[in-house]
């Protein structure tokens, strides 16, 4: 009899447990402000979170949302990505996986020799979407770039932190950044 209960509780965990998804390594409980802003270029919205405000890329070329921790230790920026068609037909890998190899080949790049891969790779889903994310030091900062789909386009969102932050800072912003995530409009 207690065999069978054991099995059945084994049972119920592991459908609770597949049902809900993959997660992420960090929390989506970072309070976030009512108001919401919007990305000047498309249709994405989210909400700042609590101790940010949102600044303007200079050019108003590159980025399309950008979000700054009040103390200006880090920052959380969304950039559309418009691959080629044949690269996203050319594997037989789910789009979003061959989107987050562009990504990071387009961060190596841009880093060159700077760039260390910290092998801290998520794949996860809030609110029903795929997201994909990778971290990794450049240039002295440490970046957490997450890549997903919005209305039929390509995003990645970087959370940039400038170096001597705590761990529990960098947990937190990157907490910030998923709780952006998880308001996406």
């Amino acid at each position: 009899m207690k065999a069978k209960l054991k099995l059945f509780l084994s049972a119920i965990i592991v459908f609770f447990y597949s049902c809900a998804g993959p997660s992420s390594l960090y929390e989506v409980d970072y309070p976030l402000l009512p108001d919401l802003t919007e990305s000047k270029t498309t249709d994405l919205k989210v909400h700042i979170p609590r101790g940010w405000f949102t600044a303007e890329d200079n050019r108003k070329e590159i980025i399309d949302l950008w979000l700054v921790r009040d103390d200006y230790n880090a920052s959380i920026s969304f950039i559309t990505i418009n691959p080629d068609e044949e690269s996203i037909k050319s594997s037989a890998k789910s789009i979003l996986q061959k989107i987050e190899n562009y990504s990071r080949l387009n961060n190596k790049i841009a880093h060159q020799n700077k760039f260390i891969d910290l092998l801290k790779n998520e794949v996860f889903e809030m609110n029903g979407r795929e997201f994909r994310a990778y971290q990794f030091n450049g240039s002295g900062n440490l970046y957490r770039v997450v890549v997903f789909k919005y209305k039929g386009k390509y995003f990645e969102s970087i959370a940039a932190i400038k170096p001597g932050q705590s761990s529990e800072t960098i947990a937190q912003i990157f907490t910030a950044q998923n709780s952006v995530l998880n308001s996406i409009k």
